[in-house]
């Protein structure tokens, strides 16, 4: 969530990204501490593959950018 808000007041890369992430992040917070997301090896899964998918997504939208964001 913290790398999703430093997306969204940077502002270089694409807006959507970070307000993905930032939804992402919270609903894994709200569905764990309400009980319905276990860290069992389904849940576990189910939050790395979402974070994965994300992370290859900033990924991408910086190797497009061609370095110019780094300050």
């Amino acid at each position: 969530m913290l790398f999703a808000a430093a997306i969204l007041r940077s502002g270089p890369l694409a807006r959507a990204a970070g307000v993905v992430g930032a939804v992402l992040g919270a609903v894994i917070l709200l569905l764990f501490f309400v009980g319905h997301l276990t860290l069992d090896l389904h849940g576990f899964g189910i939050v790395t593959l979402a974070q994965s998918v994300w992370l290859i997504w900033i990924g991408i939208l910086l190797c497009r950018d061609g370095g110019e964001t780094v300050r």
